[in-house]
Protein backbone atom coordinates (compact mmCIF):
# COMPACT_ATOMS: atom_id res chain seq x y z
CA UNK A 1 0.00 0.00 0.00
CA UNK A 2 2.56 2.17 1.11
CA UNK A 3 4.43 1.68 -2.48
CA UNK A 4 1.21 2.41 -4.07
CA UNK A 5 0.96 5.53 -2.74
CA UNK A 6 4.50 7.00 -3.05
CA UNK A 7 3.95 5.93 -6.59
CA UNK A 8 1.15 7.94 -6.97
CA UNK A 9 2.79 11.05 -5.19
CA UNK A 10 5.43 10.53 -7.56
CA UNK A 11 3.36 11.01 -10.75
CA UNK A 12 1.21 13.70 -9.58
CA UNK A 13 4.71 15.42 -8.87
CA UNK A 14 5.78 14.77 -12.22
CA UNK A 15 2.89 15.38 -14.13
CA UNK A 16 1.98 18.71 -11.58
CA UNK A 17 5.46 20.36 -12.27
CA UNK A 18 5.62 19.38 -15.63
CA UNK A 19 2.51 22.19 -16.17
CA UNK A 20 3.43 24.40 -13.74
CA UNK A 21 6.65 24.79 -15.03
CA UNK A 22 4.98 25.70 -18.77
CA UNK A 23 6.69 22.07 -19.93
CA UNK A 24 2.75 20.95 -20.75
CA UNK A 25 0.95 23.95 -22.27
CA UNK A 26 -2.87 24.05 -22.21
CA UNK A 27 -3.97 20.98 -24.20
CA UNK A 28 -1.46 18.92 -24.07
CA UNK A 29 -2.67 15.24 -24.08
CA UNK A 30 -1.20 13.16 -20.64
CA UNK A 31 -0.24 9.79 -21.83
CA UNK A 32 -0.31 7.22 -18.88
CA UNK A 33 1.62 4.60 -20.23
CA UNK A 34 4.33 6.80 -21.06
CA UNK A 35 4.39 8.44 -17.91
CA UNK A 36 4.38 4.97 -16.32
CA UNK A 37 7.37 3.80 -18.12
CA UNK A 38 9.28 7.22 -17.51
CA UNK A 39 8.69 6.77 -13.95
CA UNK A 40 9.10 2.76 -13.45
CA UNK A 41 4.81 2.73 -11.89
CA UNK A 42 2.53 0.61 -12.79
CA UNK A 43 -0.29 2.22 -14.61
CA UNK A 44 -2.69 2.74 -11.74
CA UNK A 45 -0.95 5.29 -9.64
CA UNK A 46 -0.50 7.17 -12.65
CA UNK A 47 -4.46 7.12 -13.35
CA UNK A 48 -5.42 8.25 -9.99
CA UNK A 49 -3.08 11.06 -9.80
CA UNK A 50 -4.67 12.35 -13.26
CA UNK A 51 -7.68 11.76 -11.36
CA UNK A 52 -6.61 14.05 -8.18
CA UNK A 53 -4.77 16.53 -11.22
CA UNK A 54 -8.27 16.80 -12.33
CA UNK A 55 -10.05 17.38 -9.13
CA UNK A 56 -7.83 20.31 -8.82
CA UNK A 57 -8.13 21.80 -12.23
CA UNK A 58 -4.99 20.98 -13.70
CA UNK A 59 -6.25 18.49 -15.83
CA UNK A 60 -9.12 17.74 -17.57
CA UNK A 61 -10.84 14.50 -18.18
CA UNK A 62 -12.69 14.06 -21.71
CA UNK A 63 -14.82 11.32 -22.86
CA UNK A 64 -12.82 8.98 -25.29
CA UNK A 65 -10.35 11.36 -25.15
CA UNK A 66 -8.57 10.69 -21.54
CA UNK A 67 -6.76 13.84 -19.89
CA UNK A 68 -5.45 16.80 -21.16
CA UNK A 69 -3.63 20.09 -19.61
CA UNK A 70 -6.90 22.75 -18.89
CA UNK A 71 -6.45 25.64 -20.08
CA UNK A 72 -7.64 28.68 -18.43
CA UNK A 73 -9.13 32.24 -20.71
CA UNK A 74 -8.27 35.09 -19.37
CA UNK A 75 -11.95 36.01 -17.06
CA UNK A 76 -11.54 32.60 -16.01
CA UNK A 77 -7.54 33.91 -14.84
CA UNK A 78 -9.40 37.36 -13.59
CA UNK A 79 -12.36 34.86 -11.82
CA UNK A 80 -9.63 32.61 -10.06
CA UNK A 81 -7.53 35.52 -8.86
CA UNK A 82 -9.97 37.64 -7.42
CA UNK A 83 -11.12 34.84 -5.07
CA UNK A 84 -6.89 34.21 -4.54
CA UNK A 85 -6.94 37.95 -3.77
CA UNK A 86 -9.37 37.35 -0.75
CA UNK A 87 -7.51 34.63 1.01
CA UNK A 88 -4.25 35.55 0.25
CA UNK A 89 -5.56 39.22 1.68
CA UNK A 90 -7.47 37.26 4.88
CA UNK A 91 -4.04 35.33 5.63
CA UNK A 92 -1.75 38.33 5.03
CA UNK A 93 -3.95 39.99 8.09
CA UNK A 94 -3.56 37.00 10.56
CA UNK A 95 0.28 37.08 9.45
CA UNK A 96 0.32 40.69 10.51
CA UNK A 97 -1.11 39.80 14.33
CA UNK A 98 1.74 37.12 14.83
CA UNK A 99 4.64 38.27 12.49
CA UNK A 100 8.07 39.16 14.18
CA UNK A 101 11.15 40.43 13.66
CA UNK A 102 12.46 37.53 12.77
CA UNK A 103 9.89 36.67 10.58
CA UNK A 104 10.27 40.24 8.78
CA UNK A 105 14.36 39.19 8.17
CA UNK A 106 13.52 36.05 6.87
CA UNK A 107 10.90 37.37 4.42
CA UNK A 108 13.64 40.20 3.11
CA UNK A 109 15.91 37.30 2.81
CA UNK A 110 13.44 35.80 0.28
CA UNK A 111 12.70 38.79 -1.53
CA UNK A 112 16.49 39.52 -1.97
CA UNK A 113 16.68 35.84 -3.00
CA UNK A 114 14.16 36.14 -5.56
CA UNK A 115 15.43 39.25 -7.41
CA UNK A 116 18.93 37.77 -7.34
CA UNK A 117 17.39 35.42 -10.29
CA UNK A 118 17.41 38.25 -12.95
CA UNK A 119 16.21 36.18 -16.19
CA UNK A 120 15.89 33.63 -15.29
CA UNK A 121 11.81 33.16 -14.86
CA UNK A 122 11.23 29.69 -13.84
CA UNK A 123 13.79 29.94 -10.80
CA UNK A 124 12.28 33.28 -9.96
CA UNK A 125 8.58 32.49 -9.65
CA UNK A 126 9.53 29.42 -7.74
CA UNK A 127 11.29 32.20 -5.34
CA UNK A 128 8.17 34.39 -5.16
CA UNK A 129 6.34 31.78 -4.40
CA UNK A 130 8.35 30.92 -1.55
CA UNK A 131 7.80 34.69 -0.43
CA UNK A 132 4.45 34.98 -0.46
CA UNK A 133 3.91 31.40 0.95
CA UNK A 134 5.81 32.09 3.97
CA UNK A 135 3.80 34.69 4.50
CA UNK A 136 0.63 32.99 4.53
CA UNK A 137 1.97 30.09 6.62
CA UNK A 138 2.35 33.01 9.57
CA UNK A 139 -1.24 32.78 9.63
CA UNK A 140 -1.31 29.14 10.91
CA UNK A 141 -4.42 28.08 8.35
CA UNK A 142 -3.22 25.05 7.17
CA UNK A 143 -5.89 24.63 4.94
CA UNK A 144 -5.85 28.17 3.69
CA UNK A 145 -2.52 28.18 2.78
CA UNK A 146 -3.40 24.79 0.72
CA UNK A 147 -5.54 26.33 -1.37
CA UNK A 148 -3.81 29.60 -1.74
CA UNK A 149 -0.89 27.31 -2.79
CA UNK A 150 -3.36 25.27 -4.97
CA UNK A 151 -4.24 28.48 -7.11
CA UNK A 152 -1.06 30.01 -7.41
CA UNK A 153 -0.02 26.83 -8.98
CA UNK A 154 -2.38 26.90 -11.59
CA UNK A 155 -1.83 30.91 -12.25
CA UNK A 156 2.21 30.33 -12.57
CA UNK A 157 2.46 28.82 -15.95
CA UNK A 158 0.68 31.67 -16.98
CA UNK A 159 2.73 34.32 -15.30
CA UNK A 160 5.46 32.12 -16.53
CA UNK A 161 4.21 32.77 -20.51
CA UNK A 162 3.78 36.41 -19.92
CA UNK A 163 7.43 37.28 -18.17
CA UNK A 164 8.71 35.22 -21.06
CA UNK A 165 6.60 36.81 -23.75
CA UNK A 166 7.50 40.21 -22.43
CA UNK A 167 10.88 39.70 -21.43
CA UNK A 168 10.73 41.06 -18.09
CA UNK A 169 10.14 39.44 -14.17
CA UNK A 170 6.51 39.68 -13.01
CA UNK A 171 5.38 43.18 -13.29
CA UNK A 172 5.95 43.70 -9.68
CA UNK A 173 9.20 44.96 -8.37
CA UNK A 174 8.46 47.67 -5.92
CA UNK A 175 4.53 46.00 -5.29
CA UNK A 176 6.71 43.77 -2.83
CA UNK A 177 8.25 46.73 -1.02
CA UNK A 178 5.03 48.19 -0.49
CA UNK A 179 3.88 44.74 1.34
CA UNK A 180 7.04 44.60 3.33
CA UNK A 181 6.81 48.43 4.54
CA UNK A 182 2.82 47.47 5.25
CA UNK A 183 4.37 44.69 7.49
CA UNK A 184 7.30 46.65 9.21
CA UNK A 185 4.33 48.80 10.40
CA UNK A 186 2.14 45.96 11.33
CA UNK A 187 -0.71 47.71 9.68
CA UNK A 188 -3.30 44.85 9.05
CA UNK A 189 -5.16 46.88 6.87
CA UNK A 190 -2.64 48.30 4.77
CA UNK A 191 -1.50 44.52 4.69
CA UNK A 192 -4.34 43.24 3.89
CA UNK A 193 -5.10 46.25 1.13
CA UNK A 194 -1.91 45.88 -0.64
CA UNK A 195 -1.75 42.01 -1.12
CA UNK A 196 -5.30 41.87 -2.96
CA UNK A 197 -4.03 44.87 -4.95
CA UNK A 198 -1.17 43.08 -5.69
CA UNK A 199 -2.38 39.63 -6.76
CA UNK A 200 -5.39 41.81 -9.36
CA UNK A 201 -2.93 44.01 -10.87
CA UNK A 202 -1.49 41.45 -11.81
CA UNK A 203 -3.74 38.76 -12.61
CA UNK A 204 -5.45 41.51 -14.70
CA UNK A 205 -2.01 42.03 -17.32
CA UNK A 206 -1.58 38.37 -17.32
CA UNK A 207 -5.65 38.02 -18.58
CA UNK A 208 -4.75 40.56 -21.17
CA UNK A 209 -1.47 38.64 -22.32
CA UNK A 210 -3.33 35.46 -22.68
CA UNK A 211 -6.60 37.04 -24.30
CA UNK A 212 -4.55 38.86 -26.72
CA UNK A 213 -2.35 35.79 -27.66
CA UNK A 214 -5.49 33.46 -27.96
CA UNK A 215 -6.60 35.88 -30.66
CA UNK A 216 -3.58 35.73 -32.21
CA UNK A 217 -3.39 31.88 -32.59
CA UNK A 218 -6.84 31.86 -33.48
CA UNK A 219 -5.84 34.21 -36.62
CA UNK A 220 -5.95 31.97 -39.65
CA UNK A 221 -1.82 32.23 -41.24
CA UNK A 222 -1.60 33.78 -44.32
CA UNK A 223 -0.94 31.29 -47.05
CA UNK A 224 2.48 31.44 -48.54
CA UNK A 225 3.79 33.01 -51.73
CA UNK A 226 5.08 30.31 -54.42
CA UNK A 227 8.52 31.61 -53.84
CA UNK A 228 8.52 31.31 -49.60
CA UNK A 229 7.35 27.79 -50.62
CA UNK A 230 9.83 26.95 -52.93
CA UNK A 231 12.79 28.33 -50.40
CA UNK A 232 11.07 26.26 -47.31
CA UNK A 233 11.43 22.87 -49.74
CA UNK A 234 14.68 23.36 -50.72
Amino acid sequence: MTKDISAQRLAYLHIRDAIVGGYMPAGARVRPEAIAELLGVSRMPVRDAIYQLDAEGFLQLIANRGATVRGYTGEEIIDLSEMRALLEGYASRLAVNVITNENIAELEYLLDRSRSCESDYRKYLERHDEFHLYLYELSGRKHLVKEITRLRLIHRPYLLAYSLGNQEQEMLGFEHDLIMDELRRRDVDGTDRVVRAHVVRNAENVASFVDKKMNDDSKPARPSSPRSRQLTEL
